[in-house]
């Protein structure tokens, strides 16, 4: 589990604003000191701005004015820097991912989304950490979650009639959203791969994860382009 105050969470761009991520079941709670405690498989985003509603606390403060966020554990660092590079793109593919799922009619394929929204979240918190702070975290990306990926993208490759040619992303709403979010994901792969690079992460499945991600993206576009959901 990730525990991070409601504002670094908002502040950060690691929790995005929409409440058509909100689920029913109970795998969110809070903390006594009213910290958000999301499990991999949490609809937390926008749980922070959600509670604060009838409040006096405003998550929105006028910090970032002078162009720097804060990282995970109340670090600042300038907006255009790595780290927000990498998680913003991260985030931008998660919004992409909440279109692709209002497209989709498929429960599972819609199931299948929310998981990797919120498994974004670990991504992202791990990338919003500085090297001496990331041994916090109670959640960090792991051999299993690539081995989730892998295991659904051989599934959905056997479903599916891979095409031997270029495919023009847009055949329908819901695999043109997927390909957005992959192409996103792409980016930000390759953010996470300059931070890799410079010695700023030491975690070889943040970097296998994004490319499981990408593929499997594709493929469920490929698939969604000759499925149910044209």
């Amino acid at each position: 589990m990730i525990q991070m105050s409601r504002k670094q969470g908002i502040r950060s761009g690691i929790w995005t604003p929409f409440s058509t991520c909100m689920q029913s079941r109970t795998d969110r709670r809070w903390n006594r000191e009213g910290s958000i405690v999301p499990t991999p498989q949490s609809a937390a985003f926008g749980e922070g701005r959600r509670r604060n509603r009838g409040s006096n606390m405003s998550p929105f403060n006028k910090r970032g004015d002078e162009g720097t966020t804060s990282l995970m554990f109340g670090r600042r660092v300038p907006k255009h820097s790595p780290r927000p590079e990498a998680y913003g793109a991260m985030d931008e593919a998660s919004s992409a991912l909440g279109l692709a799922r209002g497209f989709l009619s498929d429960p599972v394929l819609k199931q299948i989304i929310l998981d990797i929204q919120a498994e974004l979240v670990i991504l992202n918190a791990e990338l919003a950490c500085l090297p001496e702070d990331v041994t916090r975290l109670t959640a960090r990306m792991s051999e299993d979650h690539v081995d989730r990926l892998e295991k659904l993208l051989e599934k959905y490759e056997n479903l599916t009639d891979m095409p031997g040619e270029f495919v023009p992303p847009g055949g329908t709403p819901a695999s043109g959203a997927l390909d957005l979010a992959r192409s996103i994901i792409r980016r930000g792969e390759r953010r996470v791969a300059r931070l890799a690079e410079d010695g700023e992460i030491d975690n070889p499945s943040m970097q296998a994860y994004c490319n499981r991600l990408a593929d499997l993206l594709f493929t469920l576009a490929r698939h969604v382009d000759q499925g149910e959901d044209r």
